[in-house]
């Protein structure tokens, strides 16, 4: 339901839980100052919010009408700055991804795509990520997973062409 990692923050939520009997679920939070960390407990804001403006994140997420076990999902999040004093003016960092699991007795296989933009660094950087996984339920109680992540940055200030992070 947050694609942007503005949990901590603020904000107003709208969920529909179901779309016109689709079973497919929409969230939208709006975050008037992001990175503020004001939803701590005492209300406080934590940290600095380095020109941070608002931000916006929705979410489709559901179950596929005649498929058992198939979930699928997608999420798009903008986050803008007031970079008053610097070149980079204006600037918003974006992020979307798209997902699908599928539950089958006691194994569950997922595969998750995301990309983020990195708009705030005014270089081109953008980041592409991969993540697949598998789990078995042995019982209500345990588990065990295996996970794979490909994490694929390109552009930027340095000039490479792109530069790959991958681990289980």
């Amino acid at each position: 339901a947050d694609v942007s990692g503005a949990n901590g923050d603020f904000g107003i939520r709208y969920t529909l839980s179901d779309v016109a009997g689709s079973g497919i679920k929409v969230d939208y939070n709006y975050v008037p100052k992001h990175g503020s960390g004001d939803a701590t407990g005492d209300g406080g804001p934590s940290g600095t919010t380095n020109g941070a403006k608002d931000s916006h994140d929705i979410t489709l997420t559901g179950a596929v009408p005649g498929v058992e076990g198939l979930s699928v999902g997608a999420g798009y999040s903008v986050r803008n700055y007031d970079n008053k004093n610097t070149a980079k003016n204006g600037d918003s960092r974006e992020d979307g991804t798209v997902y699908a699991t599928y539950a089958y007795g006691p194994v569950t296989v997922g595969y998750q795509k995301g990309v983020q933009g990195d708009g705030a660094a005014s270089d081109g950087t953008h980041y592409v990520n991969t993540y697949m996984g598998i789990s078995y339920a042995i019982s209500d109680d345990l588990s065990v997973a295996y996970n794979n992540t490909v994490s694929r940055k390109t552009g930027g200030a340095i000039g490479f062409s792109s530069l790959d992070q991958e681990w289980d």
